[in-house]
């Protein structure tokens, strides 16, 4: 086992439910690393207006070639790898390129380092909604190595996760839009939607005040106030409402995902209602 995975806490229901993803941060690196050529590297490295290019570049081809990530990011090629996380490569005129499948292959790999390992800076949920999208856009089988990869980082919170466990719902959202989008079996998509509700129930019991989906302190944000909230509530849509089957348990992965988007009056107590069984069997 991953050094990282040692002294994890996650609660044994939990882990359970994670480990039957199974849970493994390297097929989709390897899968990613196969597809990298010399002109990608050249690309994420001059990303900073080519500041200290070479250096990137050697930072980044480093990355590529090692076994495993190393414990912490340095601030070469940190930079970079934070700009490349901001890259549109949906967009024609993106403001890094390239742009397509090879711009989301570069993205994803920036996102996969940014949110295994530490940095100095922290804030390692900046970075899901771009890896989910780019894991989304290219498709099988980087979609379906992307379950197994943040299932792993949830199980064992490697990097900066545990430094602020408000930050853990977005990792085990993140998941459930994974699961949701490659149709995992409704008992895994039902105990992640309990998960969930449970951690977000614990966060909000932590800071004091009554929380729901769609009001401070959020999960996602009241409404969209920056890119990453507007490719939350992308997916959130495109998976849990508009790609609920009709099924009971995909009327109720609709109304987490109404919820949300700011666009259910439920509470957390009201949803946490909805996933009960799943909660309760976990």
């Amino acid at each position: 086992m991953n050094s990282a995975a040692a002294g994890t806490t996650i609660d044994p229901r939990w882990a359970r439910l994670l480990d039957a993803l199974h849970p493994d941060e390297f097929p989709l690196r390897e899968r990613v690393k196969e597809q990298f050529d010399a002109a990608m590297i050249d690309h994420i490295s001059r990303a900073d207006y080519g500041h200290d290019a070479e250096r990137h570049r050697r930072a980044v081809s480093d990355l590529l070639a090692a076994r495993t990530w190393p414990g912490e990011l340095d601030w070469v090629p940190l930079e970079v790898l934070q700009l490349t996380r901001w890259s549109r490569p949906e967009l024609p005129d993106g403001p890094l390129p390239p742009t397509g499948r090879r711009g989301h292959l570069m993205r994803l790999f920036a996102c996969m380092a940014l949110i295994r390992m530490r940095t100095p800076n922290g804030l390692p949920v900046d970075t899901l909604a771009p890896f989910v999208a780019s894991a989304v856009e290219l498709g099988s089988p980087f979609l379906d190595d992307a379950v197994p990869y943040l299932a792993w980082c949830r199980r064992h919170e490697p990097g900066d996760w545990r430094d602020d466990p408000a930050d853990l719902p977005f990792l085990t959202f993140a998941l459930l839009l994974l699961a949701t989008a490659t149709r995992a079996e409704p008992d895994v998509l039902g105990g992640l939607g309990g998960m969930l509700l449970r951690e977000v129930a614990a966060v909000a019991e932590e800071l004091g005040e009554g929380w729901r989906i769609e009001t401070e302190p959020p999960l996602l944000g009241p409404r969209p106030r920056a890119q990453r909230h507007r490719v939350w509530y992308g997916l959130a849509g495109r998976f849990l409402v508009d790609g609920a089957d009709g099924t009971d348990l995909g009327g109720r992965l609709a109304e987490l995902g109404r919820a949300v988007r700011g666009e259910s009056g439920a509470t957390t107590a009201d949803l946490r209602d909805l996933f009960a069984a799943w909660d309760r069997a976990a």
